[in-house]
């Protein structure tokens, strides 16, 4: 689906099944709406926050909400290779300096979700790379495609 601001600008939302663990097979019958950071031929990234805003200008904002002392707060990123109907989870960030486990979730799921690009893998699983550079592994990983 495509959602347009005031301003021109371009949203869009798939909703697809997803595999929050992309090493098991099962495929959650559920299905989300996520939205695309970056959306190619070959793949598609995407981010779920908890929250969803649009302002006056009818640009999409995304929110995070949590419970203090009860949970943190999260964004997700999700991976959708051009042949398959689901998305995977590669990894979640967080702003919250005592979430921890990030970079190792990160490390697990590229194992399987980026093979195809091993100098990225290798710079994750070195440790070079990790949750907070999100954007730049998608952007790495898409132009080593091109």
């Amino acid at each position: 689906m495509e959602f347009y601001s005031k301003n021109g600008e371009t949203y869009y939302f798939d909703r697809v099944p997803f595999k929050r663990d992309p090493r098991k097979e099962k495929v959650s019958k559920k299905h989300v709406f996520l939205l695309a950071v970056r959306k190619t031929e070959p793949v598609s990234f995407y981010i779920s926050p908890a929250i969803y805003k649009v302002n006056d200008e009818g640009e999409i904002q995304s929110l995070y909400s949590f419970y203090a002392g009860k949970d943190l707060p999260t964004f997700d990123f999700w991976m959708r290779k051009q042949d398959q109907s689901y998305a995977s989870l590669l990894g979640s960030t967080s702003p919250s300096p005592t979430m921890f486990g990030l970079d190792k979730i990160l490390r697990t799921t590229s194992k399987v979700l980026l093979v195809d690009n091993p100098d990225l893998l290798e710079r994750i699983q070195n440790k070079e790379l990790g949750h907070r550079d999100l954007p730049e592994i998608m952007d790495t990983y898409i132009s080593g495609l091109e």
